[in-house]
């Protein structure tokens, strides 16, 4: 892009390439090729580090205890059970959609409540899971993916779409959308980051938890964290 503002061309003929580079780029990330804070800048640098979008506890506690179920069809019902399981492993482990979308049956372990996931690389992680978690997977185990199933070739993948067949990720975003998180699952496990840092949590164990090779990786979580802590100290000393 540097190259293209100092060309010959029209400042719109490079306003026209960087915005479609921008989507690109979000393209890439969205599918995991690239990483989720990488963001091209297109007027000092060629890229920087953006922080993650993180959703509020209440937020989440908003959209994931509501009843969903209340005035739903029971087709409605069936999906709905799956999205809820997804949307709370997703926060409740910290998993990446392409994990989440890998996983099998098996890869649960309901007793322990900790899922194993292949990551970046092949490198397998066992992971906890919240309580809450495996409540919407018990819900949805109990009976909607038999559903989903139903007439359909067997299969061990955990979740199912539409079609019985190993849910994508293209599938688990609208999904989200329907619950209103909005289409991304990188900003539930960038919640789930930032809340356990906010807890206390120990920025290493956060790192291994996510499956992160680097610790500068998890880092970012920390400057979204002391953003937080400033705006609170901000709002709140008499003399902020």
């Amino acid at each position: 892009m540097a190259k293209l503002a100092t060309s010959s061309l029209s400042r719109r003929s490079v306003q026209v390439a960087a915005s479609a580079l921008r989507r690109y780029v979000k393209f890439l990330v969205e599918m995991e090729v690239l990483d989720a804070f990488v963001e091209v800048d297109f007027t000092s640098k060629a890229s920087s580090n953006k922080l993650p979008k993180v959703l509020s506890k209440s937020r989440l506690e908003s959209v994931l205890d509501q009843d969903h179920f209340e005035l739903a069809t029971q087709e409605q019902k069936i999906a709905m059970a799956r999205d809820l399981a997804m949307a709370e492993l997703l926060y409740g482990a910290g998993l990446r959609v392409s994990e989440l979308v890998g996983l099998d049956l098996v890869d649960l372990d309901r007793r322990t409540l900790v899922v194993t996931v292949l990551g970046k690389g092949s490198k397998v992680r066992r992971v906890p899971y919240s309580k809450k978690a495996e409540k919407a997977l018990g819900n949805y185990l109990a009976g909607p993916r038999a559903e989903l199933l139903a007439g359909k070739e067997p299969t061990e993948a955990l979740f199912l779409g539409t079609h019985g067949k190993r849910i994508d990720q293209r599938q688990v975003r609208r999904s989200l959308v329907k619950l209103g998180l909005g289409g991304s699952a990188h900003a539930l496990r960038h919640s789930y980051a930032t809340h356990m840092l906010d807890a206390g949590a120990d920025i290493r164990t956060v790192g291994e938890l996510l499956g992160h090779v680097e610790l500068s990786t998890t880092q970012i979580y920390t400057h979204v964290s002391k953003e937080r802590l400033m705006a609170v100290y901000g709002s709140s000393h008499p003399r902020g």
